[in-house]
């Protein structure tokens, strides 16, 4: 359970702007949110600039706060600056790559009831909830029957 005085903290990192879109489609949906921060790997910035922003920004997280950190790709360079985080603090970070938009916004609805842990465990869990193919259902032979021979003669 987050600490009452700190939210655990959702960093999001990807390349492009993947970060800062996802974030803009949450809070579209959810709301804004003071623990969500984006930071987008845009071309041009280096490794050691997309490290140095990341480091900038969780200085400013409180000394006791519990950071997720969600990046776009395994093996990128969003997920290279991460890992160091959790490898550095393991009881209070966590890191997990191929989040989508649906598991996102369930997890920030229950965000002030997860540790860093179970935040990262649900984003999991929703991330394959969220994901979903859409298949037109089989017809049945009277079915397609009509679709083949309109009544309107069109």
């Amino acid at each position: 359970m987050p600490n009452a005085t700190t939210q655990t903290q959702f960093i999001v990192l990807g390349h492009g702007h993947f970060a800062s879109g996802l974030i803009s489609a949450a809070t579209f949906i959810g709301g804004p949110r003071a623990n969500l921060y984006a930071i987008d790997f845009v071309d041009g910035m280096s490794d050691e600039t997309l490290a140095q922003v990341l480091s900038e920004y969780v200085q400013t997280c409180s000394a006791d706060a519990e950071l997720v950190f969600i990046c776009d790709l395994l093996g990128g360079s969003p997920y290279k600056v991460a890992a160091p985080w959790v490898l550095r603090y393991p009881k209070r970070c966590q890191l997990v790559v191929g989040v989508n938009l649906g598991a996102l916004i369930d997890t920030l609805l229950k965000a002030s009831k997860l540790d860093a842990a179970a935040a990262a465990e649900n984003l999991i869990q929703a991330s394959a909830k969220y994901l979903y193919t859409f298949e037109a259902p089989a017809p049945d032979s009277a079915t397609a029957s009509k679709a083949e021979t309109p009544a309107d003669g069109i």
